[in-house]
């Protein structure tokens, strides 16, 4: 098993590169400081408005001339950074603000500029490849050649329209999620809808098992359209969501416990909870649990969008990899549901 926080520090040594790597970023994720930080505990500042970590979320993509850009955002602010990778900056890379907010991280001590803080701690950004780069440095991981095994495959039949994803505050039964949900609802003890920026999964769920505590991880996506490009482009962000949920099993349940909290009471504000079943009594019940008992990871993939006689070799390849490294840093297995 690799802890993706002790890659580094482990048999892989960071090479320096000049340019943007090759490969397709996944996903992007703070560095190990912001992740071991308690999330209640840091804010993002979007120009002068503070919001809690738990409530942000980051994202990477390239542009047509293979730029790098990270986007920090919430429901409705956002800032945008390219990230230029050169040997004409003398630390290698330079971090330049884009559009949208001037982006701060504020802790109980300090507020420094998102660039200050890339010098410290900078945000990892995984690649389909499955390597991971930070600043100007890459660690090469090579899971690109594994296989998928399209025979494992969980073939659902549909019955809601498959281009509508979430079911909100309001739990829309027209929609992937709810689907999702009423399948998997008689198989846990605990549901909670974490749908949002700054998300664990779509749906959350837990049951013990066994004298362990079963964490169950579902990331929907609906079917934004019936071309090809656009299935992979969505497929893509589907398993990086996959591959950055696992973190929590490594975080831990207390992690997991603040991060729900604060989240329902945003919507418990506005009239509504993140819990679909059970309460926070009952998180607060396995909360404890784990400090005896321990935790198995699951990662579901929800796409509709998908079906066995859709999948290219890229997709295969990109589940191949998600499979790997959820496999390689969490002993989880990955599975996937799509159309029949």
């Amino acid at each position: 098993e690799i802890d993706v926080n002790n890659l580094v520090k482990d048999f892989l040594k960071p090479i320096r590169i000049n340019k943007a790597y090759k490969y397709y970023p996944l996903f992007a994720e703070w560095g190990e400081t912001l992740q071991n930080a308690f999330e209640d505990k840091v804010n993002i500042l979007f120009d002068q408005t503070e919001i809690p970590l738990f409530l942000a979320d980051l994202n990477v993509f390239k542009d047509e001339s293979e730029q790098l850009y990270i986007k920090i955002y919430t429901e409705d602010l956002f800032g945008l950074y390219r990230l230029n990778i050169s040997d004409q900056f003398p630390s290698g890379y330079m971090y330049e603000h884009v559009e949208g907010s001037l982006i701060s991280i504020k802790t109980h001590s300090s507020t420094i500029s998102f660039e200050e803080k890339m010098v410290k701690d900078p945000v990892r950004i995984h690649y389909v490849d499955g390597s991971m780069s930070y600043n100007c440095y890459l660690i090469q991981i090579n899971l690109i050649d594994n296989t998928f095994d399209v025979d494992g495959l969980n073939q659902i039949n549909w019955t809601v329209d498959i281009t509508k994803e979430s079911m909100g505050k309001a739990q829309t039964k027209n929609t992937v999620q709810f689907q999702t949900l009423s399948m998997i609802q008689d198989q846990f003890e605990i549901i909670i809808n974490d749908d949002g920026s700054g998300e664990i999964a779509d749906l959350v769920a837990l049951r013990q098992e066994n004298n362990e505590i079963i964490l169950s991880l579902y990331h929907c996506k609906y079917s934004s359209s019936p071309e090809a490009g656009r299935r992979l482009a969505d497929m893509y962000e589907v398993c990086g969501q996959a591959q950055r949920s696992i973190r929590w099993k490594h975080a831990g349940l207390k992690h997991l416990f603040k991060h729900i909290n604060g989240r329902n009471n945003k919507w418990l504000s506005e009239g509504f909870s993140r819990f679909v079943k059970g309460e926070l009594a009952d998180l607060e019940k396995y909360r404890n649990m784990a400090n005896t008992m321990p935790i198995k990871l699951e990662v579901t993939i929800v796409q509709p969008g998908l079906s066995k006689s859709v999948i290219t070799e890229e997709i295969s390849k990109l589940l191949a990899c998600t499979e790997s490294y959820i496999k390689k840093t969490t002993r989880a297995d990955l599975k996937v549901w799509c159309s029949t």
